[in-house]
């Protein structure tokens, strides 16, 4: 009777526990979960028409649709997630006065930053380099910006590439369920395919992660950098496919446009709901949220941008 009582207690457990990552399928991009696991989470942001977010929104506010079948929501959490950001600077030939203005502006930045938030910084061109891990120390996250500037910003710009190594970075980094994580791409958007779009993508969602951009006016380029935008090899896919937003700055915006980011990362929302009881285990499934007629009203021409799926392990 004991060993009953335990196993019931341990049952019991097990049903609550939210999503856990596991390997995703090969294809087309695709959270995977473990079929054992009940939950669902969502990472959302929703923009008014002015595409400023809108605070404030009551789990009542969302619907929520698995393959096109209402589902009912079970929890949300807002802002008082602490959050894991990895600055990833492109730091190719044209970005030296942009990224400048961001390092100077950075401490400012950084005020939006609460206990408990962690901060990364990389850059890249060709390739990738670590200024710093993961880290809820200020000066630490802030040495790491300055270190940026010593890059030599020349070469191309591999943005596919880069963002993989970031998701590496991330899925190599112990988390739990309650911390919101995301990758901020500041760019230019001029690169050259080095990736499959949808393994880049795929890697995010295995991290738990949203790709989010801060896009500076492109200088003029020739050779390999238009070539690689017309083949759609800057970040627009991946922020959509993931959820994630663009920001775009102008030559004039300084180092506001890195505060405004982590604002528009501390208003998100994280919405949960259980698992169909139908699924099976290989299966791929859409997801969709949408406003409430209510909220609708309340906030016409609101966006909201989410995740586009998962599959069942």
């Amino acid at each position: 009777m004991r060993f009953l009582g335990w196993f019931l207690v341990g049952l019991f457990f097990l049903s609550g526990t939210r999503a856990a990552w596991a390997q995703p399928v090969d294809g087309d991009a695709a959270v995977t979960f473990r079929s054992a696991v009940a939950e669902v989470h969502l990472d959302v942001a929703v923009l008014s028409a002015t595409n400023q977010p809108i605070r404030g929104l009551s789990l009542e506010a969302f619907r929520l649709f698995d393959e096109g079948v209402e589902q009912k929501l079970t929890a949300l959490r807002a802002e008082e997630q602490p959050l894991d950001v990895l600055l990833l600077f492109d730091v190719s030939t044209s970005m030296r006065t942009h990224v400048q203005k961001l390092a100077d502006a950075a401490a400012q930045a950084f005020r939006e930053l609460r206990d408990g938030d962690r901060v990364a910084v990389m850059s890249f061109t060709t390739s990738t380099k670590l200024h710093q891990g993961f880290t809820s120390d200020r000066k630490l996250a802030l040495e790491g910006v300055g270190a940026v500037l010593s890059e030599r910003f020349r070469g191309g710009t591999h943005i596919l590439a880069a963002v993989d190594d970031a998701a590496k970075l991330l899925l190599g980094t112990p988390r739990d369920n309650t911390r919101r994580r995301a990758v901020v791409v500041v760019t230019d958007n001029v690169g050259i395919r080095t990736r499959r779009e949808s393994n880049v993508v795929t890697k995010l969602w295995e991290a738990d992660a949203v790709a989010c951009a801060l896009l500076v006016p492109k200088a003029s380029r020739v050779g390999g950098g238009v070539i690689g935008l017309a083949m759609g090899a800057g970040v627009n896919g991946i922020t959509e496919k993931t959820g994630g937003v663009l920001v775009r700055t102008d030559k004039d915006s300084g180092g506001e446009p890195l505060a405004e980011m982590l604002r528009r990362l501390r208003q998100r929302y994280s919405l949960y709901y259980a698992m169909p009881s139908n699924v099976k285990a290989g299966e791929k499934r859409t997801v969709r949220v949408t406003l409430s007629d209510v909220a609708k009203q309340d906030h016409p021409g609101a966006t909201v941008s989410v995740r586009k799926g998962y599959a069942v392990q």
